[in-house]
């Protein structure tokens, strides 16, 4: 496979760049989904060739390689995650900003990346919340999760459905609280169409509560459905379900 490092530097350096390419998309270009599982290699996936570098090695630049892709995935102008706004700590999640056909097939070839880290016995150092390998183990998200890594949305939750009053609910939350939900990015969304002009009551307060839950919770459903496609390439799910979260982290990441 070859790479132009340059360009995935101008991609790097400004996304709008025509003449800018990221290394995941070079690597999309070469290598077909059908082609993917040809990647199963017991220690360096592929050969590569470093245009303008005058490099073709199996060995060094092919490890280098794949670690730079897998950290390339990770950066903010790839658009593929995000550190949660209540979150500043460096660890991530799926950006489901446009889940286009094209950003579709990257998360799928990221979960490849991921798996691909197993097979080669190549740890990578990827930085995802927990919520993420729980979801590539076969367990689904629950709001606990969601919890674990905003404790704003866990605080609002809890106190709108401790309230035992009518006048303790107006005392708090009168005329200010509506059908919308803070997402991962911290934008404002509407739970349902309009739902920003119609006001919270005290007596459907546990049903507002359970809409925000239920929202957050199926927040990054269609990156995870496709990275978890990716993979299931190297790693089958029979084999995913018998471990714990950290388990497979580990095995993908080492003991970071």
């Amino acid at each position: 496979i070859s790479f132009n490092r340059s360009k995935a530097a101008l991609m790097a350096s400004d996304p709008t760049n025509p003449f800018g390419k990221s290394l995941l998309e070079q690597m999309m270009a070469q290598v077909s989904f059908d082609m993917l599982p040809n990647l199963r290699q017991s220690e360096t996936p592929w050969r590569v060739k470093l245009l303008g570098e005058g490099a073709t090695d199996a060995g060094g630049p092919g490890r280098d390689l794949y670690t730079q892709i897998c950290l390339e995935i990770q950066q903010p102008y790839m658009k593929l995650f995000m550190t949660p706004h209540s979150t500043p700590n460096g660890y991530l999640v799926p950006n489901t900003d446009l889940i286009t056909d094209k950003r579709k097939d990257m998360f799928i070839y990221v979960g490849a990346l991921i798996g691909g880290s197993y097979v080669t016995k190549l740890p990578q150092p990827f930085r995802f919340m927990p919520l993420v390998w729980s979801y590539l183990v076969g367990n689904k998200i629950t709001k606990e999760d969601i919890y674990n890594f905003d404790n704003g949305f866990k605080h609002l939750m809890k106190t709108i459905r401790s309230i035992q009053s009518k006048e303790e609910f107006d005392t708090i939350f009168k005329d200010n609280l509506f059908y919308t939900v803070l997402n991962s990015k911290g934008d404002v969304v509407e739970l349902f169409s309009e739902g920003s002009s119609v006001l919270v009551t005290f007596e459907n307060k546990d049903s507002y509560c359970d809409l925000c839950e239920n929202y957050r919770i199926n927040e990054f459903d269609k990156p995870l459905q496709y990275m978890s496609k990716g993979i299931q390439i190297f790693i089958p799910e029979s084999l995913r379900k018998m471990l714990t979260p950290h388990e497979l982290e580990v095995l993908i990441c080492g003991d970071l």
